[in-house]
């Protein structure tokens, strides 16, 4: 997900029709630059070499969102595509989710995440957790720093715990629900769902992170 604003302007995005390594390109309506969707970065046009603000956001199902966020707003859009469903992911291995922080590019693949749904990692000096849910195949992206502590996170129960602390986690809010840091809020990081072979080719030194 990316900000629409660009040099104090609001652009709007559309699909151009072309492709760029096999990949969808972007065009905006008001200087008809071509953007890649995957780095959201102009690649031709008036806005070449711009970068878009990222956005923290996430893929997951209406009913699991909605538990999480019952207050929430909806965008209704017309339907150009099937309904988002589980058997989107039918092969994990094919699909990763990545991040670029500090000039670095790593990806975790999902079927690596499905072995083991908590990874404690670096990138780009910044510690960072992931927490992947087989249920919905969502995965949750948040900075493990806080209060000057680095966090490390634990499965145990069905449950999302910190080993420092021993706080319970909500997964999916990044809200500590029990213990020392009750009411406290790990920051959302921005990661991007791909397929592995377009990730590979837009971050050709990504590294890739296994399940241990």
């Amino acid at each position: 997900m990316y900000a629409s604003k660009v040099n104090d302007q609001r652009l709007t995005f559309a699909v151009s029709g072309k492709l760029w390594q096999r990949s969808l390109v972007m065009i905006d309506s008001q200087t008809e630059s071509l953007w890649s969707h995957l780095l959201g970065q102009a690649m031709d046009g008036p806005l070449l070499g711009t970068h878009l603000e990222t956005l923290p956001s996430i893929i997951t199902d209406w009913k699991s969102w909605q538990r999480d966020h019952p207050d929430t707003s909806v965008l209704d859009m017309s339907k150009t595509v099937g309904n988002y469903s589980l058997e989107f992911y039918t092969e994990p291995s094919k699909w990763v989710i990545g991040m670029v922080e500090g000039g670095k590019a790593r990806a975790w693949p999902m079927d690596q995440l499905l072995l083991t749904p908590v990874a404690n990692d670096q990138l780009g000096g910044k510690a960072i957790v992931l927490v992947f849910s087989p249920k919905n195949m969502t995965t949750y992206v948040y900075d493990r720093e806080l209060d000057g502590k680095t966090l490390t996170f634990a499965w145990r129960d069905n449950q999302l715990f910190d080993e420092q602390t021993d706080s319970r986690w909500d997964a999916a809010t990044g809200v500590a629900k029990q213990g020392p840091m009750k009411g406290k809020s790990l920051k959302a990081m921005v990661g991007i769902i791909s397929f592995k072979r377009p990730w590979s080719l837009f971050h050709p030194d990504s590294t890739f992170w296994r399940a241990k």
